[in-house]
């Protein structure tokens, strides 16, 4: 497996070069483990161990010639929040609880009308609001923790981006 990981680090690292970059996923996993989608107002694919979601996203981009597809790694993330907070919309990424979905955050929907209260916690499904939207890419910030490719110790990854 350690083999594998260094092989698939490499090869992003020549991808992002020969590209000038990298995709994210507009919206959170849903769907099954033997069915994952990514798609609008589902409900997130979660509590699982981070090798199921590694194996999962692995499953993205089979169909499409010379795609590649898999979690984020950490250094990735980064970039893709350096991306958030100086481009497009720029979002603050140091206190991201004006546009996330934390505890202490209300959410409203698109037409104003409150989906969760500031002091409680609601797991909301994928993309219902743009109050959680950052230059397109939804839910970054609360809702569910993203796990990353970077290891946190020698069973785990690290996540990223809060919980609500």
């Amino acid at each position: 497996m350690a083999q594998t990981l260094v092989e698939e680090y490499e090869n992003m690292i020549k991808s992002v070069t020969q590209y000038g970059g990298f995709y994210v996923g507009r919206y959170e996993l849903s769907g099954t483990v033997s069915i994952p989608t990514i798609q609008k107002e589902k409900t997130v694919l979660a509590s699982k161990n981070w090798y199921v979601f590694y194996s999962v996203n692995k499953k993205f981009g089979t169909d499409i010639d010379s795609a590649t597809t898999g979690m984020l790694w950490g250094c990735q993330w980064d970039v893709m929040c350096n991306w958030l907070a100086n481009n497009g919309d720029r979002k603050d990424i140091t206190d991201s609880s004006g546009w996330g979905n934390y505890n202490n955050t209300q959410v409203l929907n698109n037409s104003g009308t409150e989906i969760k209260a500031s002091g409680t916690s609601k797991k909301l499904k994928t993309g219902i609001t743009d109050f959680t939207k950052s230059n397109n890419i939804y839910d970054l910030a609360g809702n569910y923790w993203e796990w990353t490719m970077e290891a946190i110790d020698t069973n785990g990854r690290n996540n990223r981006g809060g919980d609500c």
